[in-house]
């Protein structure tokens, strides 16, 4: 059948399993099957049951995509395994037997009944680094109010680095390793997803874990648990700090603690914001689109920045206080009542008010940098608003139309240069945001990156 030919193609797999079990419908139909399911390397799980058995006697072919599915079965080395909220993609009769497709977000493998659950290892993507243990094959990481992580490279690991580099893929480089006697598994994801946030900025590519494995205290991994819920993205090459540069790696990770942060926990504006800055950076997507995508970045970040102030009761937005405005509104209103006579008119200009009481966006941007003690030149950011506001407002670089600002700075010689001094002061931004001062790759010149010190 197609499916079992396209399964039996796919190279891309890091963890394959085959048996026999029931699947279950949401419609409550049931089916005997055997099964190949396995995880590719960007995490999505995909499922094949061949020769299912209807176990009801009225069949009726569910629509795909629209339909819920879930397993339990045995792999072939009598392994306990179940799938999680599947997902149905095709089905194909052929007399009483039908062959069904699905991909699962949750894959769960129980190896051993063993509860001495010593060491949990997460799968981790596209993470490159440089260890400072074991002939640089681990880095350890003291983090703030947890447990010591170890960073292991896989024993291919120089090979997936130059296959992920060369075609721009996605695949597992290493394993973050806690021991859980010192961590609570409960703890250990949500310390992780934090952690790989820091890592994503510090490698400037989206970094994620896709499986995790338990281990007893002789070393033997006891279950394993695959989900393809976990938002993955291919390599980008912009690191902001040099994958070669351990320590300052060490020092960025194990001292990130993000202004929106509560209690070391990123708040989820700032993730979101960082995702956005990612996706910038991808390649294989148009300039233009990845400019515009940085100036919305960059609402993010001004927007992160009034709304936590407003937490501690300051007022960043506006330039007279809510009281005060609607006091000198009045007055404006009595002006343009007298001066403009339609009434339609009128309306139009009282909506847009309040536009008047807001702070300049380079104020908000200056306020900003002074708040994460980021010293920047006024022309940057006078800059910066400008390339900004092109890439927003007409889907085009400022050098386009430049004209005296083009003598004036070199970041517009080309759109290149352009979208690259975006990268750059962004790049900045949150490296400080962060509280880092240390060693960084500044990308703002088109002959690539220069290391630099930000203080």
């Amino acid at each position: 059948m197609i499916e079992e030919d396209i399964l039996e193609y796919c190279n891309n797999k890091i963890y394959e399993y085959s048996g026999t079990g029931e699947l279950l419908f949401e419609d409550g139909q049931k089916f005997d099957c055997e099964f190949v399911a396995f995880q590719m390397k960007n995490g999505k799980i995909l499922f094949h049951a061949k020769r299912c058995r209807s176990k009801i006697q009225q069949y009726s072919s569910p629509k795909k995509g629209y339909c819920r599915a879930s397993f339990v079965g045995v792999t072939d080395k009598k392994y306990k395994i179940s799938g999680e909220n599947g997902l149905i993609i095709h089905i194909e009769s052929v007399n009483d037997e039908r062959s069904i497709t699905c991909s699962f977000e949750i894959l769960n493998v129980q190896i051993l009944e063993n509860e001495n659950k010593r060491e949990v290892h997460f799968g981790i993507t596209n993470f490159e680094f440089t260890g400072n243990e074991c002939n640089e094959r681990i880095l350890t990481l003291n983090l703030k109010e947890s447990a010591r992580i170890s960073i292991q490279k896989l024993q291919a690991y120089k090979k997936i680095m130059r296959w992920i580099k060369t075609f721009r893929s996605i695949d597992v480089t290493c394993e973050a390793i806690f021991n859980l006697s010192e961590e609570k598994f409960e703890n250990t994801i949500e310390i992780l997803d934090n952690l790989l946030y820091a890592m994503s900025i510090a490698r400037g590519t989206k970094i994620q874990w896709i499986y995790y494995e338990i281990f007893d205290d002789k070393e033997i991994c006891i279950s394993r648990v695959h989900s393809s819920s976990r938002v993955t993205k291919v390599y980008s090459s912009y690191n902001l700090i040099d994958p070669k540069d351990t320590n300052s790696t060490k020092i960025f990770l194990e001292n990130a603690k993000p202004i929106f942060g509560e209690k070391n926990k990123l708040v989820e504006p700032m993730r979101e914001l960082i995702d956005s800055h990612l996706d910038s950076l991808i390649p294989g997507v148009y300039l233009e689109t990845k400019g515009a995508n940085l100036g919305i970045t960059m609402e993010m970040l001004k927007e992160s920045f009034i709304r936590t102030a407003e937490k501690d009761g300051i007022n960043k937005e506006n330039i007279l206080t809510e009281e005060k405005f609607k006091e000198l509104e009045k007055s404006i209103k009595k002006c343009i009542k007298f001066e403009v006579k339609e009434k339609e008119k009128r309306a139009l200009m009282y909506k847009n008010l309040k536009s008047i009481n807001r702070r300049p966006f380079n104020t908000l941007i200056s306020d900003f940098c002074k708040e994460i003690n980021f010293e920047v030149n006024e022309d940057q950011v006078q800059l910066f608003v400008k390339c900004r506001n092109k890439l927003v407002h007409t889907g085009n670089f400022y050098c386009r139309y430049a004209t005296e600002d083009k003598e004036r700075y070199p970041q517009l010689k080309d759109e290149l240069s352009e979208y690259r001094f975006l990268v750059d002061f962004i790049n900045k931004l949150l490296l400080k945001s962060y509280g880092y001062k240390g060693f960084y790759l500044d990308w703002s010149s088109t002959e690539g990156p220069v290391c630099k010190e930000l203080v």
